[in-house]
């Protein structure tokens, strides 16, 4: 995946929600919270990354942006390569 496509995607609100859901899923003291605020936090953590993404695309200089093209993509590897071995690891039948 590009940068500019996963800042598309993350500006876009459903991408900014699975950001922050899977952190807050990692989170304990978001799980000690209860369901009207764990909705409340969700709210405003996914607007506050959502509106992140859309400053990053709308007032990073491209050549910027051009930079750490290669870092993102070597990151967005390797966490691909860890939530498909997590995924892998949570469906083993022989578990």
């Amino acid at each position: 995946m590009e940068l500019s496509q996963f800042l598309i995607y993350v500006a876009s609100g459903g991408g900014a929600a699975a950001l922050v859901s899977f952190a807050g899923e990692r989170l304990p003291w978001f799980q000690r919270q209860t369901a009207r605020t764990k909705s409340y936090v969700m709210l405003g953590a996914s607007i506050i990354v959502a509106l992140g993404a859309w400053a990053v695309m709308t007032y990073v200089p491209a050549e910027v942006l051009a930079q750490v093209r290669v870092p993102f993509q070597l990151v967005a590897g390797v966490v691909s390569a860890w939530l498909a071995n997590q995924f892998a690891h949570a469906n083993d039948p022989a578990a």
